[in-house]
This record gives structure tokens, sequence and C-alpha cells, in this order.
């Protein structure tokens, strides 16, 4: 048996959830590259493949492993990769996040088993065993009730913070009560990344380690101020920031994601805006309304402090 994790790292900063490119119905790698080089130097902090925005539920368990080896092959180890992980079938999950570990990832994002609708029991026992099934791997947790169904509440994710190789959640529900108790009582250290983007600003004054950030696709450098000037105690200029954000996360959501993410990368010339279906193209107001936040956020100067966070 392998084992176990030694260390319980700590992911801290603005995680990229990039999409999964596609041209004609197949994975485009030339725009993984180009959204790589592309972010890398826009200083995002890191990046999740194969999580909710990257479609991982049309994705096969191949094509999820290739798309996890090309990013970070680009990333050339410069910063943290985590794998989406994300399974109903517990084999299924232990599978990919064993081939995620062996492809090089830091880490993997496990969502509650979709459509089963599982009790807190249940989803605990998921957890635990698909931890215990790869010991010296770290599993981030991700808790997004709207699309699973089941919240999985602050007891269960305390509990859940004692396996030592359970590190952290991402948060997508807007219980800033439970989001504050998570940070207070989860076994430390335990990353609690914000999800829902259009309360980063108070989930990062509530003690957050960063966020997973789909938005951050448009302007990743302001989700970096907003993080860094929290962090350093100037709250007026990070509400002041975010405020220029909170119509964009609107907009990006207006339609199912990443359907609208798509049409901001094709925009900016990363990738088309192709999707795989139950994923259709966007309606016109929703492209329009894309391509209104996009020159409005031209006159909001770039961000450009380096960030010196990711993996610690």
């Amino acid at each position: 048996m392998a084992a176990r994790l030694q260390t319980r790292p700590e992911f801290k900063g603005i995680f990229l959830p990039i999409i999964s490119p596609f041209r004609d119905g197949k994975i485009d790698f030339k725009a993984i590259d180009r959204m790589v080089d592309y972010y890398l130097a826009h200083k995002i902090s890191g990046f999740v493949t194969c999580g909710s925005t990257g479609e991982a539920f049309s994705l096969s368990a191949r094509e999820n492993g290739a798309i996890l080896r090309r990013v970070l092959m680009r990333v050339h180890g410069r910063v943290p990769v985590i794998a989406g992980c994300g399974e109903k079938n517990l084999e299924r999950a232990i599978h990919l996040a064993k081939q995620s570990q062996r492809i090089g990832a830091v880490g993997a994002l496990s969502i509650v088993p979709p459509t089963l609708n599982p009790t807190i029991p249940g989803t605990v026992a998921f957890f635990k065993a698909l931890a215990h099934a790869v010991p010296n791997f770290p599993f981030i947790l991700y808790n997004n009730p709207p699309r699973t169904g089941v919240n999985i509440g602050c007891d269960a994710t305390i509990e859940l913070s004692q396996v030592p190789n359970i590190v952290g959640i991402k948060e997508s529900n807007d219980n800033i009560i439970q989001f504050i108790k998570i940070v207070q009582g989860a076994i430390q250290p335990f990353s609690v990344l914000g999800g829902n983007d259009n309360q980063f600003f108070s989930f990062m004054c509530a003690g957050a380690a960063g966020a997973i950030a789909a938005p951050a696709h448009v302007r990743p450098d302001l989700f970096l101020k907003v993080y860094q000037d929290v962090n350093a105690h100037n709250l007026e200029a990070a509400r002041e920031t975010f405020f220029h954000l909170v119509d964009l996360v609107a907009v990006l959501f207006s339609e199912p994601n990443p359907t609208a993410v798509k049409v901001a990368t094709e925009i900016l010339g990363l990738s088309t805006a192709e999707a795989r279906i139950p994923i259709v193209p966007a309606t016109s107001k929703c492209r329009g309304r894309v391509e209104e936040q996009l020159i409005r956020l031209q006159s909001v100067p770039i961000y450009q402090e380096p960030l010196k966070e990711g993996l610690a």
C-alpha cells in the first residue's frame, strides 16, 4: 500500500479552472498552449483541469488525462496544476485520481457525486474511500449544491478535514456563515477556496485562501488584486476592484457555464467557443453582453504586481 501523505500542502491564490477547448469536436491542444502562456503571463497562481468549467462530464478518462498532460507540459513546473477528478462512480473516481497523480498533478478536485443526491453520511463515506484509496495524493473537496443537490455542510467538512490527504475545499455555496465556520473549525492547514464568484470579496474577507474562479479567464489580474489587497488589509481598494467584476460575473453565468466563458476566450483569440452537447452555443444576447463587458473592462488598468502564491 502507498505511503500516506506526510505534509499537508496549502493552496493559495487565484486558480483558473481552465476550459477544455475544442475544434471540430476534438481537443484543441494548440489552444491549451495559448491559454497556459496567456494566463501565466497574467500571473495566475495555478490551474485546475477538467472541472465543471472544463466540461469534465463530456470528457473520456483518456481525454481528461490528455488535457492534464498538455497543461502540465506547457506549465513546466511554474505553478501548481490540480486535476479535476469528479465522478459519481467511486471506482472511476479512484482511477481518475491515480491517473492524475501518475501524470503529475499536485492534487485532485473532487465533487460530491452528481445526480445521486447522497446523504451526508454517504457523501462522507465516498470522500473517505476515495482519499484512502490514494493516500499520498492531496484532495480538495468541491461543494456545489446547485450542481449536485447536496450541501456537504460544516460538520461533515470539518470531519473530512481530519483525513490527512483531504487538504481543502472549493465552496460554491452562498452561505457565508457556513464558509466562516469551516475556516474556523477545519483541521489546519486546510485551504478553503471560494467558488461563488459573486461573493469572492466576501469570502476573502472571511478568510478564504483564494479562489478557483472561472471569470478569471477574462481579467485574472483583477481577481489577483482583490486577493492581494484583502491580505494586505487594504479593504477599500479590494472592494473597489471587486465592483469592476460584479457585472462580468453575472454575464458569464447568465447561460450554463462555460458557454459565456468560451465566448470570452474566443473574443480574446485564445480558443473557439465550441462546446460539447448538452452545452450549446451562446445566444446572440449573451454574446453581445460578453462583448460589452470586455469593452467596458478595457478602461480598467491592468494590475501587474507579481503574486507569489500557489502551493505552499
